[in-house]
């Protein structure tokens, strides 16, 4: 298998999931944790609701699913059995990391006592970075830069923090569950 991120964010992300649950494929999106919803169970959703509920699951766009058109008088059974299909991937196939977004966690992890937001985390890492490199306030250092001082700070922790922990038992379960079938 192979790591990708996708260009765009979450949004992009949330636009590919009927698709390709639809076409049953093999993928483990892993959004931050700031994501997070409750997965309800697919039986548990009444046909009148499946439609909302997977809607609000994809961050409230409509689902495109793959059906075809036209005057089909299966349709709406279709698109019901769709939006399961739906709703069944992504409870296997999206999962979350651990707090509300990597930056904040990498720093959280990194024994940084001080609590930080999206944003806060974001100038840290900038001001972490500029650090790290010598460089002045008025120079400024681009994301490679700071992914760079991520990735050294990923790499000095221990892989039994119980959060790394948790996201390579997820990923291992999924890597798992999908050389079974």
């Amino acid at each position: 298998f192979e790591i990708t991120k996708v260009p765009g964010g979450t949004g992009s992300m949330y636009n590919l999931i009927p698709a390709l649950a639809s076409l049953n494929q093999q993928c483990l999106f892993i959004l931050d944790g700031d994501q997070r919803q409750e997965i309800p169970e697919v039986e548990s959703i009444a046909d009148s609701d499946l439609e909302t509920t997977v809607q609000r699951l994809i961050g409230g766009a409509t689902p495109k699913l793959l059906l075809h058109g036209g005057n089909d008088p299966d349709l709406p059974a279709l698109k019901t059995k769709e939006l399961r299909k739906v709703l069944a991937w992504i409870s296997e196939h999206v999962t979350y990391l651990p707090g509300d977004d990597p930056e904040s966690l990498l720093l959280k992890l990194g024994a940084n006592p001080a609590v930080f937001t999206s944003v806060t985390a974001k100038e840290e890492w900038d001001r972490i970075a500029r650090d790290a490199m010598g460089r002045p306030a008025y120079e400024p250092v681009d994301s490679r830069d700071i992914l760079g001082e991520q990735e050294r700070a990923l790499a000095s922790l221990s892989d039994d923090l119980p959060e790394l922990r948790e996201i390579r038992d997820r990923i291992k379960k999924f890597v798992e569950d999908s050389t079974k079938s």
